[in-house]
């Protein structure tokens, strides 16, 4: 499954030699980083696109001279749509003069980014609940800061949603309960039973009760439940359209692992409706499944609801073998189980699905591309800790934050340094991916020649400088692109994480500093908590959250620490990070609304308005309210 390179023609760096900074320009005018992606090639055609006409590599920087915020649609229309607020209302809105209290912004060139890594997509192309018809292969160009602002893009919040709505319940207790408790025969017809009234209750109808208020199905319509099993002729005998099939959703060699752990337990995911997490938190999600399972057990197995024995079976339900996505929080921080704050950084690798694709088994010269796997965990990484949780929930707000992070999935920046590292370092080593020795020493040179790259690739780009605004933001590239290669070749996820912080070390010798406060601080002494014994500081980096000690206010850089988990696993041939129970839940992308396989592309096509999102109650707005009592039957006419 991994890929041996050979061929001194594909590499930049000749064997045994470190990138050379000053040579840069030589070496990029003689080979690609990598053969089939010429990341580094496309780099002058990226800033073309960005910034027009002019010399991108000048150090000059006589012509940012523009309009301030007008030279942006997104924010003159926002400006626009204020000043109609503020007449309605009265009360003053949205004003960009008052940015940095008044000072003009005439001086900095808004650019507009490019999603990385759609073109290079040959998959996908099925219909799915958010977007139908998608073609793989389809760039997405020209997108503004503002269209990837947790708040103005759907896909962003609805993968937030797709989270804390999931309830993952273990059905071999609950099944051995009815049998022994209540005499009851658990059987395939039994179990379609169940399923079939769990679907048509779980969001709009209700059972054992009739004539009663029932929810209209519009509104709930992206709430279901599916199960999974590591046992085919159980999968066989239930009804397709309830099981999630582990063989055609997988490659062959992942699905052999995933049946093998999950062996012949059944496992029920639930979705409750995402209009219902507008009023809560994710820890409704057990006790709407709950309550919602026990009465079509009731309803399937014919259980006398008001029976003693009935309680101690609702139990099983509610806490017998229950899988959350995330852990309960801390009182401070107010927030039950399934929060994007309490969830693992491996589970984080394990929702995202894009190991399974076939550009992650096939993509790097016939073999499997950890990168990929990488770049794609670490994107929804990045936006649901850094903008979901540590801006928009702890600090207050998430506006002006997407720019920190948004680097990290546009213009192709980076992926040529990960890419880099990883050909190199196959070259170097004589071996394939996931196959390096994972000794310190390796891994240090793998980062030395990484982050030499990266620094030399600033040097010869200060447009680069342009569009990373800060220091912080700088470094959280260049170490998740070390974390990246060092994690594809080694398949280590905690010597990728190690040389994470390693780098603070290349970084500040290069440039004195790094970024603001918090980097000084957790960053560096991460390689030392990284070998600790101690339960606050060394436990594994799956297992480690938001709320990890040193890293609750690590902004901008958990989504690393959740790419290179997925990434490292993915060299090593491994199936999954963490849980393979959380790897098959989020699995059915023909049913869930946030498609895992391509984070990238589904919050590119929310920044072009272009992705549904769930929980809308249009249906119910008084636009679509006339229209309904327009058509009521005859009869209940004469009665008005």
């Amino acid at each position: 499954m991994s890929q041996t390179r050979t061929s001194k023609e594909n590499t930049v760096v000749e064997e045994g030699r470190y990138w050379d900074p000053h040579a840069v320009k030589g070496n990029i005018e003689k080979g690609k980083t990598w053969e089939r992606m010429s990341i580094r090639d496309d780099c002058g055609n990226m800033f073309k696109s960005k910034f027009g006409d002019i010399d991108f590599t000048s150090k000059n920087t006589e012509y940012y001279r523009f309009n301030g915020v007008m030279q942006s649609k997104r924010k003159s229309e926002a400006w626009e749509i204020a000043k109609r607020i503020t007449r309605e209302r009265g009360i003053p809105n949205y004003n960009p003069d008052l940015h940095l209290h008044g000072v003009q912004m005439g001086q900095r060139m808004l650019q507009t980014y490019k999603i990385t890594g759609l073109e290079r997509e040959w998959a996908g192309a099925e219909d799915t609940p958010a977007h139908p018809g998608w073609v793989p292969g389809t760039g997405i160009y020209g997108i503004e800061m503002d269209d990837v602002n947790y708040e103005n893009n759907m896909a962003m919040q609805q993968s937030r949603d797709d989270i804390s709505r999931t309830s993952i319940n273990g059905m071999n207790i609950p099944h051995e309960t009815i049998e022994r408790r209540f005499g009851k025969e658990v059987t395939p017809e039994t179990i379609n039973t169940y399923m079939e009234m769990l679907n048509h209750n779980l969001g709009a109808g209700a059972l054992i009760q009739e004539h009663v208020t029932e929810t209209n199905p519009e509104l709930v319509k992206d709430c279901y439940a599916i199960m999974f099993t590591g046992d085919d002729e159980v999968a066989d005998s239930i009804d397709p359209c309830f099981i999630t099939n582990i063989d055609t959703h997988f490659p062959e060699y992942q699905a052999v692992q995933l049946k093998d752990q999950i062996k012949d337990k059944i496992y029920q995911v639930c979705r409750i409706p995402t209009m219902a997490l507008r009023t809560s938190d994710g820890g409704l999600a057990r006790a709407w499944v709950g309550q919602q399972a026990s009465l079509a057990f009731v309803g399937a197995y014919d259980i006398p609801a008001g029976d003693a024995v009935t309680s101690d079976f609702v139990f099983t339900i509610k806490h017998g073998d229950v899988v959350f996505t995330g852990t309960a929080l801390p009182y401070r921080r107010a927030q039950r189980v399934n929060s994007i704050g309490g969830v693992p950084y491996g589970y984080y690798a394990d929702i995202c699905q894009s190991s399974r694709t076939p550009e992650a088994i096939k993509g790097l010269d016939g073999g499997i591309d950890p990168v990929k796997v990488t770049v794609e965990a670490l994107t929804p990484g990045c936006v649901l800790t850094d903008q979901g949780w540590l801006h928009n929930y702890l600090a207050g707000g998430s506006s002006s934050w997407a720019s920190y992070v948004m680097s990290v999935y546009t213009d192709e920046v980076l992926e040529d340094p990960s890419y880099y590292g990883a050909d190199w370092g196959m070259h170097h080593y004589k071996c394939g991916v996931g196959e390096v020795p994972n000794t310190l020493k390796n891994g240090m040179q793998i980062a030395e020649v990484v982050g030499q790259h990266f620094l030399a690739s600033y040097d010869l780009y200060p447009a680069m400088c342009e569009t990373h605004f800060g220091g912080s933001q700088r470094f959280l590239l260049q170490c998740a692109a070390i974390g990246a290669a060092t994690g594809a070749l080694t398949g280590d996820t905690d010597l990728g994480q190690t040389m994470w912080m390693y780098n603070t070390h290349i970084e500040k010798e290069h440039c004195m500093r790094l970024g603001f406060y918090g980097h000084d601080m957790q960053d560096q002494m991460g390689c030392g908590h990284n070998a600790s014994y101690r339960s606050d500081q060394g436990s594994p980096y799956e297992l480690r959250n938001m709320n990890f000690p040193d890293q609750a206010m690590h902004v901008g850089h958990v989504g690393g620490y959740v790419g290179i988990c997925g990434g490292s696993a993915h060299a090593r041939g491994a199936a999954y990070s963490t849980n393979p129970v959380i790897k098959l839940a989020f699995a059915d992308h023909e049913h869930i609304q946030f498609d895992w396989r391509y984070p990238r592309r589904e919050y590119g096509r929310g920044a072009l308005h272009d992705f549904m999102p769930a929980g809308e109650r249009t249906v119910v707005c008084p636009a679509y309210a006339g229209g309904i009592t327009a058509n009521i039957p005859p009869m209940y006419e004469k009665k008005r």
